[in-house]
């Protein structure tokens, strides 16, 4: 026979195992972004910028100017995008702080954090000088008043709105669209190039070292070489560089050889 006080602890623990398992477990979260970034429109340069360095980390963002299509209704749209993300991070100036909209979205994420069955995320990003609001004022914030302190604080705001520390601080003054695993079809050469002949759509080979350039260019990478330098050595008029020059595209990581020189 069992016991009356036997069955509760049974009923108790299936009920912690059933809500740990519901509370941040990727497959009953269906929600597709990390964040919501909300902000006024008088930072939206600054805001574009920050959502392009956090994807960089792997960060899904939902950005308003990206996800509301013409035709759609402006606060509808809104409500979708927070129920849609894990966390909001509140851009913070004086005229986010006066704005209607950001007001709106401010009280909104609260509710949704108060929400025990979906975990949910509320970052201030201090990003101007303003006065904090009281429940906004009590959490733990990410500033990013020092311009010189800005790549770490993406970093930081990363691991406020995913949980997990990212392994190093990317270096963001670096080009991103470097290959990884397949080199790219032929491609015209780059806008500026001086070279007298077109790209010869039969170079074959050095697959391998193309990729082992390109990923000591990439980001938080780097080579045998000096910091993010790489070199590229072979016979001449066989198009390394040139081939290299269709996949990256920042013409600055590649300069012409030095006279009497010779550059594949």
């Amino acid at each position: 026979m069992v016991k009356k006080h036997e069955v509760a602890k049974c009923s108790f623990a299936v009920f912690l195992t059933s809500t740990k398992y519901h509370r941040g477990n990727p497959m009953t979260d269906h929600r597709e972004f990390d964040v919501f970034l909300s902000h006024s429109s008088v930072d939206k340069p600054w805001v574009s910028q920050l959502k392009d360095d956090l994807q960089r980390y792997g960060v899904t963002v939902w950005l308003d100017r990206d996800q509301i299509r013409p035709g759609d209704l402006f606060a509808r749209a809104l409500e979708q995008g927070l129920e849609n993300s894990r966390a909001v991070a509140l851009i913070v100036s004086p005229e986010a702080l006066a704005s209607g909209w950001v007001r709106e979205e401010y009280y909104r994420s609260l509710g949704l954090a108060q929400r025990q069955e979906r975990p949910f995320q509320l970052i201030p990003v201090l990003y101007r000088n303003a006065e904090l609001p009281g429940f906004l004022a009590n959490r733990s914030w990410v500033d990013f008043r020092d311009e010189a302190a800005y790549a770490h604080k993406v970093w930081e705001l990363a691991w406020g709105i995913t949980g997990r520390k990212p392994e190093q601080v990317l270096d963001l003054r670096m080009p991103v669209g470097l290959p990884d695993e397949q080199v790219p079809e032929v491609a015209p050469l780059p806008p500026g190039s001086r070279m007298p002949f077109s790209r010869n759509p039969l170079f074959v080979g050095r697959e391998a070292d193309l990729l082992a350039l390109a990923r000591g260019l990439r980001v938080g990478r780097q080579t045998a070489a000096i910091g993010q330098i790489a070199a590229a050595t072979g016979l001449g008029g066989i198009g390394l560089l040139s081939q290299l020059a269709d996949v990256h595209d920042s013409p600055a990581v590649l300069d012409s050889p030095a006279p009497g020189t010779k550059s594949g």
